[in-house]
């Protein structure tokens, strides 16, 4: 898993969604048109560091 980075380091990419921390809660939230938005919501976060999402769990039996 990757290590919290300061929120200057993020890539500006829209396509790319991160795990994102504020002081107050951690969101997955993505860049566009110059600020961080919330995934799945019309809300702009203030966030100060980031990471990529890590990979998801593998699970016995099923299939992606």
């Amino acid at each position: 898993m990757s290590e919290w980075q300061p929120i200057e380091t993020a890539p500006r990419d829209e396509q790319v969604p991160l795990l994102m921390w504020t002081p107050h809660a951690m969101a997955v939230a993505y860049f566009d048109n110059g600020e961080w938005w919330i995934l799945g919501s019309r809300s702009v976060i203030e966030a100060t560091h980031w990471m990529f999402l890590p990979d998801p769990p593998k699970v016995q039996g099923k299939t992606t």
